[in-house]
């Protein structure tokens, strides 16, 4: 009751500003003194005299004089006297900044309105802006000529070097994270991979159907659109559940397409990497055209990626660095203790003083790059239904299969085989255990295949009335993902040791290295754990939009909307995975979960003064009656002068729990140190259970920033921001589990199950749990100068983020630990946090001619997994240049660049594969040639 009477009361208060706003303007006029003369000249002194920018294109005004407009008037009733009987109006596109253009009239329908294309900001906001210093909020837009000055590389990569994103999953190795190889997330303020809003053309996207390791459900993406499609990306660093709901905590990425390009653009590009015969080909196609006498226009474009696999035996940062205590040769368990295969250490196997175990390094079976097959679609339509009106639809289409690399196969990390005494492979005389796996170092890597199917559609209707716009919207997305892994089979694994197996069903598989087995009972030992999952998100929305209006020097805009959305996830598997037969994935049921979600928001702008504007929003959202939040916001900008503004803005974010974490049974392997065990760690099998019962995740958010000068020639942008984030939702580390239980906590204890012969972990029972708190602050700070000169036209800019503090609390009564400058592998709360990130280019325009310089710098850190030993800072540079119409073809321009030129190696982590995965890169050196042609 409490959250409706605050909703009650927010909404109270925005009508009464609105109705202030209504009563009181006017009372603030100008006295104007404009001569009757060209309308051009008329409207510049109305500028100068207003205080307001006038935009319009140079031709609406020509022949057409302005009447003299002498006295004390409002602004706009003093634009309302010079564009009387002209055929033009005009509306506000932020509240100091007015956009001319000509009226549509019956006769003319067939005409397209005349007006200024000004870059409007649409993300963080039902209100557009025209720029980052007419907004209350910080933002940053990566236009398309940034992302061509890149190298125009995949999305998540382009979105990995941003200094406020860190700990992403873009090279994840499926060693780290198995199930999400070949998907891209991010990670803003590393505040959490659910913590950031994805948009597309500012619809939300279902989460990819697989959580990472850790349970965190995502966005993927890769799965978005072709690259070739994408015109911009904006990006709010800022809370902003009062404008989008639950997700918005970190802030926003909103893609925005190409809608409205006219012709046809083939693009081919090639990259490959210096060392090694990894390599990416990417064909994409592009097309747009106007049809229905100039009321309708589509656009659509394909793009096909295959890329190579990067094998972890091509970098040799990677040897010896995955170490595995079971393998093949194996190590045998009898009464009298630990026995190695006699070939350990001779034909295979590795022996070590440490560890009574035959060991086997697996480093040199994973992928660093998976292989990959990539089909995207995108089209788009707007169509003008009548004068006020259009209508747009979207439709999107991601076919990927991706082929992922493994050891031969995997640990018995569940339960230990027994060979009884008349196995051919017992020498001991009684019954032992074996510790190792079916097949080791005379195989070959293991080989299976992911896929990743998304759908997206969106209807759009948007109807401009005298006061104000209605849009309504309903979208549809679908992630569908299969993925396939073999692993051993218990019982028949157990049969087979018995001499129960095969066609006969009294062969025998013996576990000894390189002993002559038959190879179709082998590979009958193993099974497909046959996971199918899917996601489905609907969406209706409605909103009422008003522009800026004045009356005198008072303006104000308005919009008010209803959301409505139903989330769907469902996961399947095969019976051997349900009846919990694997000998190292592990097991559980299949899972199935929705949820109805309904919402209503309001927000109002309202300049007080021609420099003073205040932002009021809130959002209210309800949660199938289990439990709603109301997320307010309140932001004011101050013009300070003419090219310079200050904004500060506070919100309430929230995250609720993902339906994986409030639903899923997750089965995963995790290495586990074990003192009752030598030779750990060794993978352990973890079984963790969703709970209805967690609370949303919520944060405040403050935010004080300035933006200095005009992005042609100077910009500067600096932003102070903190994040206080509570309740955050974590999965229970296992190591965390163990180490409680050893230290005599009960509960913990009672999670951890062992083989009663061998005290073996057979299993650790982890939770979903509201646990954890963040503060963080810190400084995004950057710069954007041009200059033009004889030689050309010159831009240098740079952008840094400083985290200043990440506190971090585990849960309550445990000390907080700091979170900047460490790996943080030992917390579930956070990622890697470099204290600083950022990058600087030089870019050089003349003629037909661009060249562009990138450094990249990410700041070491200590790794807290290994007793803070330091991992090194790393720096890279790219190089890139562009040509249009080489050797005289017209409509062609070739491109080519060296992405980390100098070919650095990413800093040594102690750890899986020897690198931070969710850090650095291990590609190396990357050579592209990339052409276009357009007509």
């Amino acid at each position: 009751m409490r959250l409706y009477r605050q909703a009650i009361l927010l909404a109270t208060l925005l009508a009464s500003a609105v109705l202030s706003a209504a009563l009181n303007a006017g009372l603030t006029t100008h006295t104007f003194a404009i001569q009757s003369q060209a309308l051009d000249k008329a409207l510049f002194e109305f500028s100068r005299q207003s205080g307001l920018q006038v935009f319009f294109a140079s031709d609406l005004g020509e022949g057409i004089q302005a009447p003299p407009i002498k006295g004390d008037f409002g602004a706009e009733q003093a634009l309302q006297e010079l564009l009387a009987n002209t055929g033009l109006d005009y509306r506000f596109s932020d509240p100091n900044t007015v956009v001319l253009y000509r009226i549509v009239t019956a006769q003319a329908a067939e005409e397209e309105p005349v007006s200024l294309r000004e870059e409007v900001i649409v993300t963080g906001s039902h209100i557009r802006r025209t720029r980052q210093m007419h907004s209350p909020s910080p933002i940053t837009t990566l236009e398309r000529s940034t992302l061509m000055d890149q190298g125009n590389i995949e999305l998540p990569e382009i979105l990995q070097d941003l200094p406020f994103n860190s700990g992403a999953e873009v090279q994840v190795h499926n060693l780290d994270q198995p199930l999400t190889a070949g998907t891209g997330a991010i990670n803003l303020r590393n505040l959490g991979l659910g913590a950031t809003m994805v948009l597309l053309n500012g619809k939300r996207q279902t989460n990819v159907a697989v959580a990472t390791t850790e349970g965190e459900t995502f966005v993927d993406l890769n799965s978005l659109l072709p690259m070739v499609m994408i015109d911009r990306i904006e990006i709010l660093r800022d809370g902003a559940s009062a404008t989008y709901g639950s997700d918005a905590v970190a802030g926003v990425v909103n893609i925005i397409p190409r809608h409205e390009f006219d012709g046809f653009s083939v693009e081919g590009r090639y990259q490959a990497t210096g060392e090694g015969d990894q390599a990416d080909s990417r064909v994409s196609a592009l097309y747009g055209l106007d049809f229905a006498d100039g009321r309708a226009h589509f656009v659509t474009a394909v793009s096909y990626l295959v890329r190579d696999r990067l094998a972890s035996f091509d970098r040799s940062f990677t040897e010896g660095t995955a170490i595995s205590s079971l393998g093949q040769p194996g190590t045998y368990l009898g009464g009298d203790g630990f026995t190695r295969d006699p070939a350990c250490g001779v034909s295979g196997g590795e022996v070590s003083p440490n560890s009574e175990f035959c060991q086997f390094d697996v480093s040199g079976y994973f992928d660093l790059v998976p292989e990959e097959e990539r089909w995207q679609w995108y089209s788009h339509l707007d169509f003008r239904v009548t004068d006020n009106s259009q209508l747009s639809a979207s439709l999107s289409w991601n076919d990927a299969d991706v082929w992922v690399t493994a050891s031969p196969s995997f640990p018995f990390a569940i339960s230990l085989p027994e060979v009884p005494v008349d196995n051919p492979g017992n020498s001991f005389g009684e019954p032992v255990l074996f510790y190792g796996r079916v097949r080791g170092e005379d195989h070959s890597a293991s080989r299976s295949r992911s896929t990743y199917r998304h759908t997206f559609a969106a209807l759009e209707l948007t109807t401009d009335f005298d006061l104000f716009s209605l849009a309504s919207s309903a979208s549809y997305s679908q992630s569908k993902v299969r993925y396939g892994r073999a692993d051993t089979v218990r019982d028949r694994l157990q049969s087979a040791l018995n001499g129960e197996a095969g066609d006969s069903g009294e062969e025998y598989w013996n576990p000894l290295f390189e002993a002559e087995n038959n190879e179709a009972l082998e590979s009958n030992l193993f099974s497909d754990w046959g996971m199918r999952g899917e996601t489905e998100l609907y969406t209706l929305d409605l909103v009422a939009s008003t522009d800026w209006h004045a009356v005198g020097d008072y303006r104000y805009a308005v919009a008010l909307g209803g959301h409505f959305r139903r989330e769907t996830l469902s996961n399947s598997f095969a019976q051997v995975y349900n009846d919990k037969q694997l000998l190292a994935l592990g097991g559980g049921p299949d899972f199935s979960s929705r949820r109805d979600i309904a919402a209503a928001f309001g927000e109002l702008h309202l300049a007080m003064s021609e420099d003073l504007e205040l932002q009021l929003a809130a959002r209210y959202e309800n949660y199938d009656r289990d439990f709603d939040a109301l997320s307010p916001k309140v932001a004011l900008r101050w013009q300070v002068a003419q090219n310079s503004s200050i904004r500060a803005s506070y919100s309430r974010a929230f995250r609720a729990p993902s339906l994986f974490q409030a639903s899923a049974s997750q089965s995963t392997t995790r290495p586990i140190s074990d003192d009752l065990i030598p030779g750990t760690p060794i993978f352990t099998n973890v079984i963790t259970v969703g709970s209805s019962e967690l609370d949303p995740e919520t944060a405040d958010v403050f935010n004080v920033g300035m933006t200095v000068g005009e992005l042609a020639n100077l910009q500067m942008d600096i932003d102070l921001w903190y994040y206080d984030y509570q309740d955050i939702i974590v999965k229970e580390s296992a190591q965390g589990i163990l180490e409680r239980a050893d230290s005599g906590d009960m509960d913990a204890t009672n999670k951890i199950i062992r083989d009663p012969q061998t005290g073996h972990i057979v299993q650790i029972n982890a939770d979903f749990i509201n646990a954890a708190s963040v503060e963080t602050a810190g400084v995004d700070w950057g710069l954007h100068y041009q200059w033009d000169r004889r030689a050309g036209l010159f831009t240098v800019g740079t952008a840094w983020t400083w985290t200043r503090r990440f506190d971090i609390r585990e849960m309550p009564g445990i000390p907080e630990r700091d979170g900047v400058g460490n790996r943080n592998v030992t917390t579930p709360a956070a990622r890697t946090l470099p204290e600083w990130k950022g990058n600087g280019w030089l870019n050089w325009r003349r003629d037909r001619h661009q060249a562009n310089v990138r450094v990249n710098y990410i700041d070491g850190y200590r790794d807290d997994g290994n007793g803070n030993a330091p991992v090194d800072s790393h720096t890279t540079v790219d190089l890139h240049y562009r040509l249009d119409t080489p050797l005289g073809f017209e409509r062609v321009d070739i491109a080519l660049g060296l992405l980390n030129a100098f070919d650095e190696d990413p800093p040594y982590v102690d750890t899986f594969l020897g690198y931070d995965a969710k850090t650095h890169d291990p590609r190396g050196r990357l050579l592209y040639l990339q052409l276009n042609y357009s007509i």
